[in-house]
């Protein structure tokens, strides 16, 4: 076996930091993260990476290599600068992470052409694209609650950046999908269809129907739904969706109405506004991330009818040429009548408190915060390598190694958009993230809660 690697850029230098003390009560500090985190879509609309520092290169030509599959339009839809334009290297190392985010190439580099000053070279290695794969996932991010089975998975296809799944899970909670994305309907890529179709069991959440039903439980679901989407900009997408779900309860063995209370068969629309400047998606450096949507179930069927509403904001803020100081701030809400269980708010399952892992709580308000600042001890390591018969596209990927500090902070309301009768945690600690694109990221974090009672948590991709 011969490997083969480039090491790019740093070690870093670190720091210890002072603690912060923080009240029993911590939804003035979410509110603050809210406000900080939507600053940068408030005053920063414009993308990241824009400065110019390094001598700067005027553009006469944009040159593509290495996409052998790859429409060549997929990767100019990314790009922030065109012909004419004038970049630096920020510029460029922004839109090579930007490449990177498309998630179907191993390697990339985007750089001025040696040979001739003004033409910029795009460099990339595509990745393998059909994956029939046996799989485990953690469900609510927790090991003791595995499902498994076979993906087949069509990431880029007919080279469009199409992406076919489906997807048949056993296990915790077992179910079979089958979706379809095309995020370049058209020619120019300014328009996007999707459709998803599944059916599964659902392993209950909410404590209030485990008691009315006297225990654990599984509902059945089926959920069909198609979306429509448009991007307006580099930046900016508006997508609206339409569906059909049923859902149904088991017979409960002490109490005879329950299987009554569930929502049977209903249509949803949703409408989804999404802003983003990230570099790379899969572990940003800098940029905003803005993604607001609503969903309205049931239209009277049944005596459904309700609606959620979802606010996630996250800024990303470079400091200096190794720190990241990351803020998130999320808040969701679902108001109106006969709301299903499994549409409640709940903390300390997809949404959990590093630190408080254990700690789970329900209701119809969420309110959520986080904050990170990441240290980079690898930027980044290319590996090749060169096993025989294995093909080459599944011997390269990027890789990097960073550490970082967080603090979580969560509160569920018993009420919609009220602070009134709060249930709140809060947590912090210190992790080590393992970056293998265009796969996952694998995280090793040490929590502790407020008492300082420590956990060790092993999680697979990024919180934000």
């Amino acid at each position: 076996m011969l490997l083969q690697s480039k090491v790019i850029l740093q070690a870093a230098v670190y720091k210890k930091s002072a603690g912060i003390s923080c009240r029993q009560r911590f939804t003035p500090f979410m509110f603050l993260l809210l406000l900080i985190a939507g600053s940068g879509f408030i005053y920063g609309m414009s993308p990241v990476g824009d400065t110019l520092h390094i001598k700067p290169i005027r553009v006469d030509s944009i040159e593509i290599r290495g996409n052998a599959m790859t429409d060549p339009d997929v990767i100019y839809r990314e790009l922030t600068f065109k012909k004419g334009d004038t970049v630096s290297v920020d510029l460029l190392q922004y839109n090579r992470e930007r490449i990177y985010s498309l998630g179907i190439f191993n390697q990339v580099s985007v750089s001025q052409k040696p040979e001739k000053e003004g033409v910029i070279l795009i460099d990339v290695h595509e990745s393998w694209y059909i994956w029939p794969i046996p799989f485990i996932e953690m469900n609510d991010h927790d090991w003791n609650k595995l499902t498994y089975g076979i993906d087949l998975s069509i990431a880029n296809f007919r080279g469009e950046n199409q992406k076919i799944h489906i997807k048949s899970g056993f296990g915790y909670n077992p179910y079979l999908t089958v979706s379809y994305e095309n995020p370049g309907l058209d020619s120019s890529g300014k328009f996007y269809f999707g459709f998803s179709a599944s059916f599964g069991k659902l392993k209950n959440k909410s404590d209030s129907a485990k008691a009315l039903f006297g225990g654990d439980f599984f509902s059945k679901y089926y959920d069909f739904s198609f979306s429509l989407g448009e991007r307006f900009n580099k930046n900016e997408w508006l997508f609206w969706s339409l569906g059909y779900q049923k859902y149904s309860y088991p017979d409960s063995p002490i109490n005879p109405t329950f299987s009554k209370l569930s929502p049977g068969s209903y249509p949803y629309t949703s409408l989804e506004y999404r802003f983003d400047t990230r570099d790379l998606s899969q572990n940003a450096s800098q940029g905003v991330y803005y993604d607001i949507s609503e969903t309205y179930k049931g239209f009277g069927s049944r005596g459904i009818s309700y609606q959620t509403l979802r606010l996630d904001l996250a800024n990303y803020f470079p400091l200096g040429n190794t720190l990241v100081l990351k803020l998130r701030g999320i808040a969701r809400q679902v108001s109106g009548s006969d709301i299903s269980y499994f549409d409640l708010m709940y903390i300390g399952y997809d949404q959990r408190i590093r630190g408080q892992y254990s700690y789970h709580q329900e209701g119809k308000g969420l309110y959520f915060g986080s904050a990170e600042l990441k240290l980079p001890i690898v930027q980044e390591l290319d590996i090749d390598f060169h096993f025989p018969i294995i093909p080459e596209r599944l011997q390269q990927f990027r890789t990097g190694l960073f550490g970082y500090l967080f603090t979580d902070a969560g509160s569920i309301h018993t009420d919609a958009f009220s602070l009134k009768g709060q249930s709140s945690g809060f947590g912090f600690g210190a992790g080590l993230g393992i970056l293998i694109l265009p796969y996952n990221i694998l995280r090793i974090e040490a929590a502790f809660d407020k008492h300082f009672k420590g956990e060790l948590l092993l999680d697979f991709g990024t919180p934000f």
